[in-house]
């Protein structure tokens, strides 16, 4: 057996991964390579891949002072390739791997000491579907697994959950702790092989969600909160048939006092325990960063620029929200923008067109549920042959010629795209 060779990133051109004259042996990693990103502590070294990189990478080690960011974006299809590879993969405590692309990405075996970060993405595939080690995973408006692949998360694993994001866990590996960032909805949905989970939550809040896979056969009829003689909580949920699923180690945010809790099954089919203050119109939505598809922005960026990744223009219900608007909550808000519209999603119990974020464009309006005047300037929409639009945008005016509350539907999902 021929041993595969080592090749190391310098960077000593630029950050980007894709150019020759950044690793040690002055080409391109093969399929025989294994990769290795390591810096020290007074030079540590960034990589970065801003287009699709095809070669599988057998064996990639992210090292102390390491730093890759994948924000390489394939707007072809949502069954487009992954634009990244790696059969095995090793992040070391200082050691960093960003992905901030919503097109596929696979990552194989890993060992993770260092940090995991998802940014805008539901296309992070898991080949062995699980997460190990003692390493931290931040998503950010993103979902990790999915309802028919759930992630064995290592008990010594730190996950945060920020933006709106959504994980899926499987069995017992539900992670050692879990940080729920309060001011925007976030939810970890379990399987529920077992009764008991021993992870600890924190900065539960109004806004944090726990969820029972519907494909695991479990229906939870009810749940309540208890205090416990720390100050923390215990959440005991009954099912349908008679078991007692508890989770004993909450710890809620300052201020917040756990009251009434609702079930409601939401558009994946999971059944959602959330607060009572929480809207049934919201808790019976996609799962906080769900997405329909891989397609994303129009990312221009190479590795040298090291630019963000990219805003999701997927279909679905999943709206991305980065610098440039004001953070609204996902499931009725979006940024419209000038660029073009090409697809159709759900918003607001209506039809609107997808793909419309364009964080770095100057002219932006945001769309807000009960908003009746929006204008959309010189926006330009098309729709796509596999959606057709609803039939009307009962009480929305849109500001294009002469307003009109009522936008009727192409008559045939295979016409071909028009401007409207």
């Amino acid at each position: 057996m021929v041993q595969n060779a080592t090749d190391y990133f310098t960077g000593q051109t630029s950050t980007d991964f894709l150019d020759p004259t950044n690793w040690e042996s002055g080409q391109l990693p093969t399929d025989y390579h294994e990769v290795n990103i390591t810096g020290t502590e007074s030079a540590p070294v960034t990589a970065v891949i801003g287009s699709a990189y095809t070669t599988e990478v057998p064996s990639l080690t992210i090292g102390d002072y390491g730093t890759l960011k994948i924000t390489a974006c394939d707007t072809s299809s949502a069954t487009a390739a992954p634009v990244f590879t790696a059969a095995a993969l090793q992040i070391f405590d200082t050691g960093s791997l960003i992905v901030d692309t919503s097109s596929p990405v696979q990552l194989g075996i890993n060992q993770i000491s260092g940090t995991l970060t998802i940014d805008d993405s539901s296309n992070v595939t898991l080949t062995t579907q699980s997460l190990s080690g003692d390493g931290t995973i931040n998503l950010n408006h993103s979902t990790l697994g999915t309802e028919s692949a759930g992630v064995v998360l290592d008990n010594l694993m730190t996950v945060n959950l920020t933006g709106g994001s959504t994980v899926y866990t499987q069995g017992n590996g539900t992670g050692g702790v879990v940080n729920f960032d309060p001011s925007t909805q976030n939810m970890i949905v379990f399987d529920q092989s077992y009764s008991t989970v021993n992870t600890v939550f924190n900065n539960v809040s109004e806004n944090s969600e726990f969820a029972i896979n519907g494909s695991s056969g479990i229906v939870p009829v009810s749940a309540s909160y208890s205090e416990n003689s720390n100050g923390s909580y215990t959440l005991t949920i009954d099912t349908s048939n008679n078991q007692t699923i508890t989770l004993g180690n909450i710890n809620v945010e300052s201020g917040y006092t756990p009251g009434s809790l609702t079930v409601t099954e939401d558009k994946a089919g999971d059944y959602v325990i959330a607060d009572s203050n929480l809207s049934s119109s919201t808790v019976s939505g996609w799962p906080p960063g769900h997405d329909h598809s891989s397609s994303c922005d129009d990312n221009t960026n190479t590795g040298g620029g090291g630019g963000g990744g990219g805003c999701n223009n997927g279909g679905g219900d999943h709206h991305h929200h980065h610098d440039g608007c004001t953070t609204p909550t996902w499931w009725d808000r979006l940024c419209c923008t000038n660029r073009e519209l090409d697809a159709a999603s759900s918003l607001m119990g209506r039809c609107l067109p997808n793909g419309l974020c364009d964080w770095g464009s100057e002219r932006g309006e945001a769309i807000e549920y009960g908003d009746t005047d929006v204008n959309f300037g010189d926006l330009t929409a098309k729709v796509s042959c596999h959606e057709a639009l609803a039939e009307q945008f009962d009480a929305v005016h849109f500001r294009l010629d002469a307003a009109s509350a009522v936008i009727p539907a192409p008559a045939s999902p295979d016409c071909p795209p028009e401007a409207f």
